[in-house]
């Protein structure tokens, strides 16, 4: 472990957290901000399409949208556009999508007008669907960026708001992950370039992974071999109906309904000796709605409404858990599997709980390799449950994470 530190900000207070490693230096900090939303978004969202609207520059804000990734690009433009003229935006489809009929969008990223409209806009909203068509339809077979890309950059750079839900979202960083759904074969086989991920188009910092719909579909376990493999010290995983908004490539808040798991790989330490994935020291937070983050500094601060009275510290005086029974999860990638794991650790007499990842329908039959999650409390962990929380009512903070490869014996049940 390092022996450097970081604080969390809460009530004016400073908790500390463990070191990070310094980030790869940055080109200059751009003057915009990314809206990252984990997907399913809900037009009754009010907590994000709020913001959005006001990061777009209020009513009257021009806002570019592009279905690329949709394969029904025609339809997903026209309902996001209606969507935002609900909200009082100005906002206009761009065709840069192979799946329009009678457009050719080799031209559209090279047609001067749409280059101009883009650059002109408050705001670009990128749609869902596959994201490797965003790589597609924006990056040249050779690797140079299009000029409708670069319009996009110019938004952002300038001081205007980059928006994406879904795959619009994976898009942002270096690294992204194209074909993956299944987590266990990740695990198993890796995140290869090419067929599990690509290239991003690299809106976050470097040193920084994303991933969406991340504790619905229990997606930690494929980001942790991506962000193992191509060198990611920290990693963002946005649940669905949540943004995590970030300006100036730095200051970073969760808004929405559910939340933000942020992972700390900086000081992980890996078996060598061991083919399979392994890793140990692993740190997870878990962000709600108003908590923020310094991607730089790795500064967390908790919302306001989380007070101290809704503090769990399981090392405080006069201890009373709540949850007696010890964690253990057959399916830890589960819907939601971690984030109930996270806060029940803390909130438990218990300083450990256990999930485990494996093919179900081999173990039946006979033996099957697996791996185990061993999560652990440390010195500081802690969690909010506020009941006046907007959103979700958690905070948890400083869970440690190993994973090891294990052998499930089978068959599992008669």
């Amino acid at each position: 472990m390092s022996g450097h530190t970081v604080c969390v900000l809460v009530c004016g207070c400073c908790l500390l957290l463990p070191a990070a490693v310094a980030s790869a230096e940055e080109p200059a900090a751009p003057r915009g901000s990314l809206m990252l939303i984990g997907g399913s978004e809900r037009d009754s969202n009010e907590l994000l399409w709020s913001e959005l609207t006001r990061l777009a520059g209020g009513k009257g804000g021009k806002v570019a949208v592009f279905p690329t990734a949709s394969s029904f690009p025609e339809r997903t433009g026209r309902l996001f556009a209606a969507h935002l003229r609900t909200l009082g935006l100005e906002p206009f489809v761009v065709p840069a999508s192979p799946f329009l009929p009678d457009v050719d969008d080799r031209q559209v990223v090279r047609d001067p007008e749409w280059i101009e409209r883009v650059r002109g806009a408050d705001a670009v909203f990128l749609a869902g669907g596959e994201q490797a068509r965003y790589r597609r339809v924006l990056v040249g077979e050779d690797g140079v960026e299009t000029p409708l890309l670069q319009a996009i950059r110019h938004v952002y750079q300038r001081g205007g708001l980059v928006a994406g839900t879904s795959a619009g979202t994976a898009i942002m960083s270096r690294i992204m992950f194209i074909d993956a759904e299944q987590i266990l074969p990740v695990l198993q086989h890796g995140a290869r370039m090419g067929r599990e991920v690509d290239r991003g188009l690299g809106f976050l910092p470097t040193d920084w992974f994303v991933d969406q719909h991340f504790l619905t579909r229990g997606r930690f376990g494929r980001s942790l071999v991506a962000m193992q493999t191509y060198g990611f010290p920290y990693g963002l995983g946005i649940d669905e109906d949540t943004a995590l908004v970030i300006e100036q490539g730095q200051r970073a808040r969760v808004v929405g309904y559910r939340g933000v798991v942020v992972m700390d790989a900086s000081t992980a330490v890996i078996d060598s000796d061991e083919p399979r994935f392994n890793t140990r020291n692993i740190l997870l937070h878990y962000l709600s709605h108003g908590d923020t983050l310094d991607l730089r500094g790795r500064q967390v601060g908790v919302a306001t409404q989380k007070r101290d009275e809704h503090r769990i510290d399981p090392r405080a005086p006069g201890f009373k858990p709540y949850y007696q029974h010890k964690q253990f999860y057959s399916d830890i990638f589960g819907n939601t599997q971690l984030l109930d794991l996270m806060y029940k650790l803390v909130d438990s007499p218990h300083e450990e709980a256990i999930g485990l990842a494996f093919d179900g329908a081999a173990a039946r039959e006979g033996s099957t390799p697996g791996f185990e999650f061993r999560f652990q409390r440390g010195p500081g962990t802690v969690s909010w449950e506020s009941p006046e929380a907007i959103g979700d009512p958690y905070t948890v903070l400083n869970v440690r994470l190993d994973i090891r490869p294990i052998a499930i014996q089978g068959p599992l049940y008669r």
